[in-house]
Order: C-alpha cells, then sequence, then structure tokens
C-alpha cells in the first residue's frame, strides 16, 4: 500500500541520512589527518631546505680546503725547488772558497820558499 512504501521510502531516507552523516565524519577525521600530515610534510621540507643548506656550506668548505691545500703544496715544492736552489749555491761556493783556500796555501808556500831562498843567499 501508499503508507507502506511511504514508510519503506522514510526507513531507506533516514538510512541515506544515517551514510550521509558517517561518511561526513569520515571525511572529517580524513581531512584533519590531511592537515596533519601536510603540516609534517611543510617540517619535513623545511628540514630538508636546512639540511641541503648544510651540505652546500660543508661543500664550499670542503672546495676552500682543497684550494688552500693546493695552494700550500705548490708553495712546498716551491720552497722545496728553492731549497735545492740555495744547497746547489753553497756548494758552489764552498768549492769557491776551498780553491781561494788551496791558491792562498801555494801563495804562502811561494812566499815562505822566497824568503828561505833569500835568507840562505843573505
Amino acid at each position: 500500500s501508499l503508507q507502506e512504501e511511504l514508510k519503506s521510502k522514510e526507513d531507506e531516507m533516514q538510512s541515506l541520512q544515517s551514510n550521509l552523516t558517517e561518511v561526513q565524519d569520515e571525511s572529517s577525521k580524513l581531512k584533519s589527518e590531511n592537515e596533519i600530515l601536510q603540516q609534517e610534510c611543510n617540517d619535513l621540507q623545511e628540514e630538508l631546505s636546512g639540511k641541503s643548506e648544510e651540505v652546500l656550506q660543508l661543500n664550499r668548505r670542503s672546495s676552500e680546503n682543497f684550494a688552500d691545500k693546493t695552494s700550500q703544496a705548490v708553495e712546498l715544492v716551491r720552497l722545496q725547488e728553492e731549497n735545492i736552489s740555495l744547497k746547489d749555491n753553497v756548494e758552489l761556493l764552498q768549492d769557491d772558497l776551498d780553491a781561494a783556500n788551496e791558491e792562498k796555501k801555494e801563495l804562502n808556500l811561494q812566499v815562505s820558499e822566497t824568503f828561505a831562498n833569500h835568507s840562505s843567499k843573505a
């Protein structure tokens, strides 16, 4: 009958209303969870940005250190070469000094012989 059909439709409407309320509740919960997850995601993104900046700074420092070490190594090689050159110069000067001393000895010997000759003649 019409009355029963109406009752059936009302029950169906009640059921649909109940379902709608459940879906709205669920939707509300999901929105809240989504907001929380979005905030966590933003926080992680911010943290990642900070870490990326740290990595960039560390890379920059590493490059600067490498450049410093390289220029120190170049300077060390230059100083070693200069040291070798100075040692060579010292050896040459020592040779000159030895030769001059030898010449001096010979001249002293000649002077002594000359004096000896003059003394024996006198």
